[in-house]
């Protein structure tokens, strides 16, 4: 016999409160965790003994902040699943650390040296040239082939870096973005995080687009591409980066996250 739909309701509660039960559970362990980093107070041997196991994992040159900070989270993400944590690959490369959790196609990117920012908090993004190599970045020029996304991670939602960064380790990052410049190119543009002031961390997102109507979507991107690129091969690579999903897919995640409601609309997204 078939599962009823009764049946099917009370196991997708069932999976919702699991999921705002875990996410109650990294909030705390973070708080708790982000309270040791920021307030001065002595951390206890224990944690520090597992801290300090974190940060052998990154790069003497690191800065001293973003090395704090992605090792609390590191411990954070290990605390929350426990015997099931499996540590991310973690690879020197230049100006970044390359970290790439498990389950996830792609690596998330911490700078270094993070860049600071020094504008006001915005909403929404900003579209500019981020140069790594000079700590800068810059509004784009008419040659650009395209441009970078700045996006402000507010703190009603993730209060410190690592709240956001311990969810990104685990989930992956998912950011809404509201329009799609034409040299915003998925696959080839970066989507730069901004934590407490600094330009510290980027990945190269899929463009997911949950929609009531996958096929309508489905069609509207074609006729986008075939405009907008030219190029067949590029074509193809751009669509790699592009997805088309029912908004139903988002509802269950939405309860683990810590930024609120997924709504209909274009989202930046770790690929899986």
């Amino acid at each position: 016999m078939g599962t009823s739909v009764e049946e099917m309701l009370k196991q997708y509660r069932s999976k919702i409160k699991a999921l705002m039960e875990e996410r109650k559970r990294r909030q705390r362990i973070c708080t708790k965790l982000a309270h040791l980093l920021y307030n001065n107070v002595e951390v206890p041997p224990k944690v520090l003994e597992k801290i300090n196991e974190f940060r052998k994992m990154l790069p003497d040159d690191m800065d001293r902040w973003m090395s704090d900070a992605l090792a609390f989270s590191l411990l954070a993400a290990k605390m929350v699943r426990g015997p099931f944590f499996n540590p991310p690959t973690i690879e020197d490369d230049g100006d970044v650390v390359r970290v790439h959790p498990r389950g996830f196609r792609d690596p998330i990117f911490f700078l270094k040296h993070p860049i600071p920012y020094v504008g006001p908090p915005f909403r929404g993004h900003r579209y500019v040239v981020v140069e790594i190599e000079r700590g800068a970045y810059r509004e784009p020029e008419e040659n650009d082939k395209y441009v970078d996304i700045l996006d402000w991670v507010g703190q009603s939602y993730y209060p410190t870096a690592v709240h956001f960064i311990t969810e990104a380790l685990l989930m992956g990052i998912s950011r809404r973005i509201g329009g799609f410049p034409r040299k915003f190119v998925p696959g080839l543009s970066r989507h730069f995080l901004i934590l407490e002031r600094r330009i510290c961390m980027f990945f190269y997102p899929v463009l997911v687009i949950y929609s009531s109507n996958p096929q309508k979507c489905e069609e509207e991107v074609e006729r986008m591409l075939r405009e907008r690129f030219k190029d067949g091969e590029m074509r193809r690579r751009v669509r790699e980066f592009i997805e088309c999903r029912h908004l139903s897919e988002a509802l269950a995640e939405e309860a683990a996250r810590g930024c609120g409601i997924i709504r209909p609309g274009k989202y930046c997204r770790s690929r899986r």
